[in-house]
């Protein structure tokens, strides 16, 4: 469905989720009085310092930052758009996302039960491939270990066109099913598999399901490679076989290299490199782009190092363009002559292929190299075309840093200046002075350095500005046997106190003092400032200047504390 999921829906959703249930359903929960924590999935550490407050609906981690709400986790663990993560949580929860009407015609939701029938023909072709032979030795002379095999779920469909018959049989429905799924090919003659005698790779998309297959025939046959073809759940152009299997492998992506073929990403697995994924057979478009760069900021793609290989290269260069934003980087790598992945990382082993990654040549330089290949740098006519051929392609690349340096590189290459004459600068503004820290966000500062300040200071009169938040953070420390910054914080989480806290955190990095007894002495000082000038502020002129014998009882006391505390 194509409409705007209704903002009120979004909010109750998220109320009505458990959080910690959500949440520890991917990663170990520790129950913490109210809280739950864990080591932080986002970064890695040892000791916990990821916090779950179910009452507040949100987490967050003292360590790296991370924080947000169920949605936001999901998006941010299980790297799912948006949409992916309500979808993904009202799932779960039993509920149909509603659509407000966008005006666009709709398109219909896949029904549930293709992907019902996809997972029944992965165990299928799953026990076809136990109970054959032939198919376990073509997989064991491939060098596929059983690992391989359960992790990818790799099956074998048997030759005969009456291969599915079995799970029809329960259920005529399901014929229709895998018609639509593109498993059955309906003939003049009725239906018949479209798969026979191959080993069958599941393909999963993001969410882990299942929704085609490639099969690989195991003796001589055109073609060798054959995919499942497009359906209303399998979209070439949007998927990229392995992107499920290496998120399960690793939280937290910093790379991917892009292949050309299942297999490889297979073989590349096996031997302990499973941040690969494949384009199942088709040039890498925008949309692959576009998913990758969600996942990761850094992209390799490894191509065979023949002219068909450097063709699909220079494809993927010109659709990466547009979405080479700075703090992308994307790299590429061209194996020996006759080799592939697969046949390369069985040569020269995990850290032989690792090492060729490192040697893989950035964008720049492969672009330059391509472009000057094509016409040669030899004289100023052949420069000019290169900057002719140049220019409509960086054009394509989004403004910023990147494409400033691109630009200068290219000019050196072909002998232009970059610089403008009578050119005027504009000065930079000065950058404006930090803002001093106030004597209560300085006891504030210092007491999330120090907590065990806590014990020696006492809450402020609430009129004073800033107070509030130092006395529930004082409370929230002298409530504890033994007060730290971490279980305090974590009171505050859900809250706007909680970003105040942070932001007098960091504005007093520079103003703290690290040791213990100095900086007590240094916040009992501030605090002795502070009630001076509070007690100052309770005094009218017309009494200061009573004589003390004029003074009522309460007056006097007043007047005896603010100078005990100057």
């Amino acid at each position: 469905m194509t409409g705007r999921i209704p903002s009120h829906f979004i909010d109750e959703l998220i109320d009505r989720a458990n959080i910690a249930e959500v949440i520890g359903s991917r990663i170990e929960l520790k129950r913490s009085g109210k809280e739950f924590k864990a080591c932080c999935p986002f970064h890695g550490e040892k000791t916990p310092s990821f916090y779950v407050q179910p009452a507040k609906q949100f987490y967050h981690c003292f360590g790296c930052g991370a924080n947000g709400n169920v949605v936001g986790f999901l998006m941010e663990h299980d790297h799912l758009s948006f949409v992916e993560a309500i979808e993904e949580l009202a799932g779960k929860m039993g509920i149909t996302v509603p659509r407000e009407d966008s005006g666009m015609p709709e398109r219909p939701k896949p029904s549930a039960s293709l992907y019902e029938r996809m997972e029944l023909c992965v165990a299928h072709y799953q026990t076809s491939l136990a109970a054959d032979e032939r198919a376990k030795g073509y997989l064991d002379a491939r060098g596929i270990s059983p690992k391989m095999i359960e992790r990818f779920g790799i099956g074998y469909a048997v030759e005969g066109y009456d291969s599915l018959d079995q799970l029809i049989a329960p259920n005529p429905t399901i014929r229709e099913d895998l018609v639509k799924t593109g498993m059955l090919i309906r003939g003049d003659r009725g239906t018949y598999p479209r798969f026979r005698d191959r080993i069958m790779v599941p393909i999963r998309d993001r969410r882990g399901r299942c929704i085609g297959f490639g099969g690989r025939i195991l003796d001589q046959g055109e073609p060798k490679y054959l995919n499942s073809p497009e359906t209303e759940i399998f979209h070439k152009s949007h998927e990229l076989f392995g992107l499920h299997e290496a998120r399960q492998h690793s939280r937290k992506l910093d790379s991917l290299v892009v292949v050309e073929g299942y297999m490889d990403v297979v073989a590349l697995h096996q031997y302990g490199i499973t941040n690969v994924v494949a384009t199942l057979g088709t040039a890498t478009t925008e949309d692959h782009l576009r998913i990758l760069f969600k996942q990761v900021s850094s992209i390799i793609f490894c191509f065979d190092g023949d002219r068909a290989g450097r063709d699909a290269a220079w494809k993927a260069l010109n659709n990466t363009l547009p979405l080479l934003e700075d703090g992308r980087d994307v790299r590429f790598l061209f194996l020996p002559d006759g080799e592939d992945p697969d046949s390369f990382v069985r040569d020269v082993g995990m850290l032989g292929f690792m090492d060729t990654l490192d040697s893989a040549a950035s964008l720049d330089r492969f672009f330059i190299e391509q472009l000057s290949a094509e016409v040669g740098t030899g004289s100023i006519a052949s420069r000019a075309r290169i900057a002719n051929n140049a220019k409509p392609l960086v054009e394509k690349l989004p403004t910023g840093v990147y494409r400033t340096l691109l630009e200068s590189k290219l000019a050196e290459l072909v002998g232009l200046s970059t610089s403008k004459p009578n050119q005027r600068r504009t000065p930079r503004p000065a950058p404006a002075a930090p803002k001093p820290l106030g004597r209560v966000s300085y006891l504030i500062a210092s007491l999330l350095k120090h907590p065990a300040q806590s014990a020696q200071l006492s809450a402020l009169p609430e009129s004073i500005q800033g107070a509030a938040l130092f006395n529930a953070l004082l409370a929230a420390m002298q409530s504890m046997d033994l007060p730290d910054r971490q279980s305090a914080l974590a009171n505050f989480i859900g809250s706007d106190d909680f970003a105040m806290l942070q932001k007098i955190e960091e504005r007093g990095q520079s103003h703290m003092i690290d040791e213990e007894e100095a900086a007590l002495k240094a916040s009992e000082e501030a605090y002795k400032r502070i009630m001076a000038e509070f007690n100052k502020q309770q005094f009218p002129a017309d009494m200061l200047r009573k004589s003390t014998k004029d003074l009522s009882e309460s007056e006097r006391a007043a007047l005896r504390k603010r100078y005990q505390t100057q």
